[in-house]
């Protein structure tokens, strides 16, 4: 296919696609929920000893840090 093919075709396309959008009925409701407290107040468990469960199950670490190589998880 040389690209003056492929332009008219992709057109093609778009036309079409954009007509069978055009069938779909949409209700057009917002759903965006608007409060007047944007911020919440935690109010679930806490995981009390995270941390120390995180660095247990970590291979590489350091006292209170995890010690990693960038892209070292790729491999």
């Amino acid at each position: 296919m040389d690209r003056e093919n492929v332009r008219k075709e992709t057109q093609e396309i778009l036309e079409k696609f954009a007509l069978s959008l055009e069938k779909i009925k949409s209700s057009k409701t917002s759903h965006h929920i608007f409060r007047e407290v944007t911020e919440r107040k935690e109010n679930g468990k806490s995981y009390i000893n995270f941390k120390e469960h995180l660095l247990e199950n970590a291979s590489n670490k350091n006292e209170d840090f995890i010690l990693t190589e960038k892209g070292d998880w790729k491999s």
